[in-house]
């Protein structure tokens, strides 16, 4: 696809091989010769080899997962340095702007594997480490907390016993103090159940 003044002419693309259509790749910011498109693939039309930066026909660059964190990566080069960007902060960058001051990247309900534009925002650490994480199953709540000492059905149990037994009765058949069992009854440990 020849480019007019760094822009593509076509409002979308054939993948080649692959034939399906996809959104048109706009210029990523700040990173001369890249291109993501809406759906989370990264391009370059950067000639591979080329010392001077010379421009190319336009390419799918590979991705590989961080083995931490399990977002999608690719190596981008900017002033000569080879540097690694997550797939989602450029997408965010390129369709939503520039991230704002004290947020960072939060995915959506599709999940950390989907980089589409439509499953990213810039959102607030604690949005990102709450609500997001109980939607997304990955909170360590209940029996996923390394403290838990009862699981779902026990702790269900326990609601049932609630006006039956003292908290004391309760807390010694399951092995945990009268304050746990009083803290399930008043929904303050437990509240997802």
């Amino acid at each position: 696809m020849p480019p007019v003044n760094g822009a593509l002419l076509s409002s979308e693309i054939t993948e080649r091989g692959k034939g399906r259509s996809v959104s048109a790749p706009k210029p990523i910011p700040n990173f001369r010769g890249y291109y993501a498109d809406r759906e989370g693939n990264i391009y370059s039309r950067l000639v591979k080899g080329s010392k001077k930066s010379r421009l190319g026909e336009l390419r799918e660059l590979k991705h590989h997962a961080n083995i931490k964190t399990g977002y999608r990566q690719v190596s981008l080069r900017r002033n000569g340095h080879s540097i690694t960007v997550t797939a989602h902060r450029l997408v965010l960058e390129t369709f939503i702007g520039p991230r704002p001051s004290g947020m960072v990247a939060c995915h959506g309900k599709a999940g950390r594997s989907c980089d589409r534009a439509s499953n990213l925002s810039w959102g607030t650490m604690s949005k990102n480490c709450g609500e997001d994480k109980v939607r997304d199953g990955t909170a360590l709540l209940g029996v996923r907390s390394i403290q838990a000492k009862l699981n779902d059905l026990q702790v269900r149990i326990i609601r049932r016993l609630r006006g039956s037994m003292s908290a004391r009765v309760v807390g010694y058949y399951f092995g945990v103090s009268h304050t746990i069992i009083l803290k399930i009854w008043k929904r303050i440990t437990w509240r997802h159940l």
